[in-house]
């Protein structure tokens, strides 16, 4: 499944990612965070996202690639509705599998963002139609409030 689902935006930095010394991991979780976002991110949102990669530990990281996860019999098999949303230039996780859950989900809808990676939620906005939504405002008519915070 990786090869035709899972990009060179993560497989280009698994050697280094999971090697056994720490100037090998920053290197790569560095490049890997680059690679993460269509466009450059401001340089306090870049810090805070290589943070958060760079505090797992190398062999957690190793342990997650050597894993091999199906979902298709889960995902087949949902009554709830599901918004899967994706960059269409994400090189982590391809578009494809995005596509492969449409396919697979009965119950699920396309939100996708053109020139964004593989992080949505920090490259653009919440557009207002996906706000609106019968999957967010749920199947009661109960409305969600969403609130996107910036990272300062």
């Amino acid at each position: 499944m990786f090869g035709v689902l899972i990009g060179p935006g993560f497989l280009d930095h698994v050697p280094g990612a999971t090697a056994d010394d720490l100037p090998s991991n920053i290197q790569a979780m560095r490049e890997f965070v680059h690679g993460c976002t269509a466009r450059p991110l401001p340089k306090a949102e870049y810090e805070v996202a290589l943070c958060w990669n760079i505090v797992v530990p190398a062999r957690v990281r190793a342990a997650l690639v050597t894993r091999a996860v199906n979902s298709d019999d889960v995902l087949a098999t949902l009554r709830k509705s599901v918004l899967m949303t994706q960059g269409r230039d994400d090189t982590v996780v391809l578009p494809a599998m995005g596509e492969h859950i449409l396919q697979i989900c009965l119950t699920s809808s396309a939100s996708w963002y053109s020139e964004v990676g593989h992080a949505p939620f920090i490259e653009d906005t919440l557009p207002l139609s996906i706000a609106n939504s019968p999957i967010l405002c749920g199947a009661r008519g109960h409305h969600m409030s969403i609130r996107i915070r910036a990272i300062e």
